[in-house]
């Protein structure tokens, strides 16, 4: 069994039951059932065999308490009300992947792998790993709008003229938080696992709990949100047909460049872990890809459409 050292990027335990010890990669000992070392820093190092912060010796054998797997990032998920199609890194065009589905709307990818999709006056759906059919969660029926998972697991979604509702731990069913209903249209999370929501009608808010604040107003028709991974707040503005950028959650909503002149109706933005940021559209065929989170939005797909209504990286 190995586990992703926080710092290092590496694994460097492994486990020898039959031995009863703890052992770097490269087979040096760290300790043993005759020798316990009980605590250790982040790389490694044995700080004292008196205390146990960080796991148990056992008997066979002594284990630290695991950080998460590392999945890995492999592609974006872009949906219809109908369809669901995937881009897989290095292939150029979206494929269909499964038909079926019930006025989809808006999605997220969670960090243990699995990805969801909710449905307008529909159910909320999963895909596990990434294997298989999205599979429904035998939700409560609402006007479903959006999605987004915070770093630790927790997954929200938002209802359009009702409330925001959160599984905790990707487990278990979606529960009410309390938040006042509103016309939410979309949900993101930033890296502290802070929640953001927009409100249709120009603004977005903020979450403490089930208070809301407001983080920003009059933004014009407010109905796509996305917090990347570096902190940067986009939205887009269908009165406009424009997609605003704030850096770092600090300053001005800056306009971004878009290279045509469909209409756009933005329905969905993501972001992957290289900084790439997606957009998709309800009233045009296109995706279209800000490379690196700067300059110009530019399209990567214009096969399918017309009818775009949520986008999310996936594990």
């Amino acid at each position: 069994m190995s586990w992703i050292d926080d710092n290092k990027g590496q694994t460097p335990w492994s486990v020898e039951i039959d031995n009863e010890k703890l052992s770097y990669n490269d087979g040096s000992v760290i300790s043993t059932s005759d020798n316990p070392i009980w605590s250790m820093d982040h790389s490694g190092v044995a700080i004292s065999n008196t205390h146990k912060p960080c796991g148990y010796w056992i008997g066979n054998p002594y284990v630290p308490n695991p950080l998460p797997p590392v999945f890995t990032f492999t592609g974006i998920y872009a949906c219809t009300f109908s369809a669901m199609y995937q881009q897989i890194i290095g292939e150029e065009d979206f494929t269909t992947i499964q038909y079926g589905g019930t006025y989809w709307t808006g999605m997220c990818a969670a960090p243990n792998g699995n990805t969801y999709v909710c449905g307008a006056g529909r159910d909320i759906w999963m895909r596990t790993n990434g294997v298989g059919d999205f599979v429904a969660l035998n939700q409560t029926y609402r006007n479903w709008s959006d999605m987004c998972a915070t770093p630790d697991g927790d997954i929200y979604a938002c209802v359009l003229g009702g409330r925001v509702y959160k599984q905790i731990s990707g487990i278990g069913d979606f529960e009410d938080i309390g938040v006042v209903s509103d016309a939410y249209h979309g949900i993101s999370s930033d890296i502290n696992g802070n929640i953001y929501i927009c409100y249709i009608n120009g603004k977005i808010y903020k979450l403490s709990g089930a208070t809301r604040t407001i983080y920003a107003e009059d933004l014009g028709n407010c109905y796509a949100m996305y917090i990347t991974p570096t902190n940067d707040l986009y939205y887009g503005n269908t009165s406009k047909n424009k997609i605003y950028k704030q850096t770092n959650l600090t300053g001005d909503f800056v306009e971004q460049t878009v290279d045509d002149g469909w209409s756009k109706t933005w329905t969905g933005i993501c972001a992957d872990p290289d900084g790439n940021v997606y957009a998709c559209s309800s009233s045009n065929p296109r995706i279209y890809k800000q490379t690196g989170g700067v300059g110009t939005f530019e399209t990567i797909d214009d096969t399918i459409g017309p009818i775009w209504y949520g986008i999310c990286g996936y594990l």
